[in-house]
């Protein structure tokens, strides 16, 4: 979606856009796009996005296939519109992505927050699970997560994923993965939303490296949250490991 000349804003604004698939609306792909720019830090919390007729005249696309891609982005919370004064990345409403495979259930019946600390962005080396379930020929990338769950205690994920899946997964600034909503920037870029999730759970041992992130003793039983995320059509997305200390807190397995 290469942008026409004459706007630095957009200049580089096709290199969010993923081929479009088959049978995609247009307005889909354009909200794709600008929802991966927005992903990435191209726009962030505050800023405002082009005027829709500037975009229109800038990109390939019609009035009205932009005001659309609006009106879907407005929908997901995403943006927000001003009257008279345009439309607005919106800054974040929660701690982290929410829902989420992490919801612990506070006293008063709700969900503690979860305020996530990005540790660590790398090709994954080590083998497991993951490896057969997002295929032998997947180029894995793990991302690692420390998070504060109502201030109480701390729980530590690894999420692993095909990096060819989600380009700018890669490329994005390192500080703005901590608010990345993993799950639909992953159906974002594959162009398909997960509807299964598969979860198991198993005690073990937490890993050094977990160990030493969450100040525990080596010798202490995690609980081990295994979710493996997969399109409608059974195709792999994600599989994410959670690493969760002994505490009183109840989890909903749920609403993975």
């Amino acid at each position: 979606m290469p942008p026409r000349p004459g706007d630095s804003a957009l200049a580089s604004l096709d290199r969010f856009a993923r081929p479009a698939a088959a049978g995609l609306p247009k307005y889909a792909h354009l909200r794709d796009t600008l929802m991966a720019a927005i992903h990435a830090g191209h726009w962030k919390p505050g800023d405002k996005l082009p005027a829709e007729a500037e975009l229109a005249r800038r990109t390939p696309f019609s009035l009205g296939t932009v005001q659309r891609a609006y009106r879907a982005l407005v929908e997901q919370g995403l943006v927000r519109r001003s009257q008279g004064s345009g439309t607005f990345v919106n800054e974040e409403r929660r701690p982290v992505d929410a829902p989420f495979h992490l919801q612990f259930i506070g006293d008063d019946g709700g969900y503690l927050p979860l305020c996530p600390k990005i540790v660590s962005r790398a090709r994954a080396r080590e083998t497991g699970p993951w490896n057969a379930f997002l295929g032998p020929r997947a180029d894995v990338l793990r991302i690692d997560r420390r998070f504060s769950v109502g201030d109480e205690f701390h729980v530590y994920t690894r999420l692993y994923f095909d990096a060819r899946s989600a380009p700018t997964a890669v490329t994005m600034p390192f500080e703005s993965l901590d608010k990345v909503h993993w799950k639909r920037l992953l159906s974002t870029q594959l162009h398909a939303p997960v509807t299964q999730v598969r979860q198991t759970i198993r005690l073990g041992r937490f890993p050094p490296a977990v160990c030493r992130a969450l100040s525990v003793r080596s010798s202490t039983t995690a609980l081990v949250l295994e979710s493996a995320g997969s399109s409608p059509r059974g195709e792999p997305v994600y599989f994410l490991e959670s690493f969760i200390p002994p505490n009183a807190r109840r989890l909903d397995v749920s609403s993975g």
